[in-house]
């Protein structure tokens, strides 16, 4: 029987996440198995990094293992030794396309996506510490997905030539002061704000972008507001999922709808049934579009 791994996880959490959903998928279609990971990469954008740059952590230190093997996907998980090798971007692309699909079609490879997308759950700590963030955070907390940092500027003007885009079919912008003016604008207004970004990126202060969204009546948190007995783990990935769950748990979730992050988060939240209201703020009408 074909066994298959995954060469390399050299990409953010949740394409990581995509990525180990293509390849069970795909070591289905193939009747055949699958490997997991005995390690994954502590990933961060950056120029000219090289993958000896980035750190590795356990397997079981981001993930909880017991989840997935309790899963579904777990008829197609071996711990054989592997007879092919498949590129994150293939397994990735896989995941992607059949989570996208996954959405309206219900054959039991659609199934097998959706539990294992489930199933790859941070690890109990992290789901723990999530818990607690969010029982700190005040009643109404929305979170908001703040991509204004120096690696979001650089896709944007790799894609669109600009920072600031406004046209017919998207509103994007990297000031603060302008997606709270947008907030603030619609119908979803939340109470307090979560802002999730990446701090140590960013190319204004805290300070001031609390400053733009007092302007709007709109109170914004950051993880420096943290008590230190909440405060994120130092390794990037762990930090990610910590993020999401927090996020996961909270009443509402205002995104972007070309962030990885946003789309899983709204897969998550549509396929546990869960009464989050989940919004995304890059489209050209000033109310937040629901999705």
């Amino acid at each position: 029987m074909q066994v298959f791994s995954l060469k390399s996880m050299m990409s953010g959490l949740n394409n990581q996440r995509m990525g180990l959903v293509g390849l069970i998928a795909y070591a289905a279609r193939q009747r055949a198995k699958a490997v997991l990971p005995s390690e994954v990469v502590d990933f961060s954008p950056g120029k000219d990094r090289k993958p000896s740059d980035y750190g590795r952590l356990n397997f079981q230190d981001v993930f909880d293992q017991d989840i997935l093997l309790n899963s579904a996907a777990s008829d197609f998980i071996t711990t054989d030794e592997p007879t092919d090798v498949l590129g994150l971007d293939k397994c990735f692309a896989e995941g992607a396309a059949i989570l996208t699909e996954a959405r309206t079609q219900d054959t039991p490879v659609h199934k097998l996506a959706r539990q294992t997308l489930l199933a790859l759950e941070p690890s109990a700590d992290l789901r723990q510490q999530a818990n607690e963030i969010a029982n700190w955070l005040p009643n109404g907390t929305s979170a908001l997905q703040l991509r204004i940092e120096h690696d979001w500027q650089e896709y944007l003007i790799r894609k669109f030539g600009s920072t600031e885009v406004e046209n017919g079919k998207e509103f994007l912008s990297v000031s603060a002061a302008k997606i709270a003016k947008k907030i603030a604008l619609s119908d979803e207004r939340p109470d307090t704000i979560w802002g999730c970004c990446d701090e140590g990126d960013l190319t204004v202060s805290l300070d001031d972008i609390r400053g733009d969204f007092d302007q709007y009546g709109l109170k914004i948190l950051f993880k420096t507001d943290l008590p230190e007995a909440l405060k994120y783990p130092e390794k990037r990935l762990r930090r990610a999922f910590l993020e999401f769950a927090v996020c996961r748990n909270l009443s509402g979730y205002i995104g972007l709808s070309r962030s990885s992050f946003s789309q899983v988060l709204w897969l998550d939240n549509i396929w546990r049934e869960r009464e989050s209201h989940h919004f995304v703020y890059n489209t050209p009408a000033a109310a937040i579009t629901k999705r």
